[in-house]
């Protein structure tokens, strides 16, 4: 007598497999974008479970929490009184819109990396420095919501109102030319 093996039938193993690519889960604190053959669903998915018709649609996650992106690099610019400053080590913390995440996957091309981009904190920085005087510079309690402003009137021009919300920006070093710190020393002295 030959024992049979209970192995699942080919059936059933294809239809295991197309119940479980059809579930997709969105965590909290994201949303949802589904796309049926590329064509994106401007609806965006709350977070929770979700079917999709398997190789036909997908859905793409798309965070919704505060986000920090990071500049090491130095950005130079002027005071008011026109002396050389940078800043380093600037912090962006933002947060896009659940409602918008559809549009923004739509429009910006690698939103994840781009969507604030260096151009646009460089120009927020460069546009706050030269509203302080120079010995107001070094004060980020004044020069950060200056900068988080700019930054934001520069993302709702780009993306539009209520697309992308700056949280904070945070300078991690500002220093003046090396020519300013030594006339500084200079004068002490």
């Amino acid at each position: 007598l030959i024992k049979k093996k209970n192995l699942p039938s080919p059936i059933a193993v294809v239809v295991v497999f197309l119940i479980l690519s059809s579930l997709t889960i969105i965590p909290t604190g994201f949303t949802g974008v589904r796309t049926t053959f590329g064509q994106i669903d401007p609806k965006p998915l709350s977070s929770g479970p979700h079917f999709k018709i398997p190789l036909v649609q997908s859905i793409e996650k798309v965070n919704n929490k505060q986000q920090d992106i990071t500049f090491t690099e130095r950005v130079w610019s002027v005071t008011a009184e026109n002396t050389n400053v940078y800043m380093e080590n600037v912090v962006v913390t933002y947060q896009i819109n659940g409602e918008k995440s559809a549009w923004i996957y739509a429009n910006v091309t690698d939103y994840r990396n781009n969507l604030v981009s260096r151009t646009l904190v460089e120009s927020a920085l460069k546009a706050s420095s030269v509203t302080l005087n120079t010995d107001k510079i070094p004060n980020r309690g004044l020069i950060e919501p200056i900068a988080k402003e700019k930054l934001q009137r520069a993302l709702n021009e780009k993306y539009g109102p209520e697309v992308v919300t700056v949280i904070a920006v945070k300078i991690g070093n500002i220093d003046f030319e090396q020519v300013y710190d030594e006339a500084l020393e200079q004068k002490q002295l």
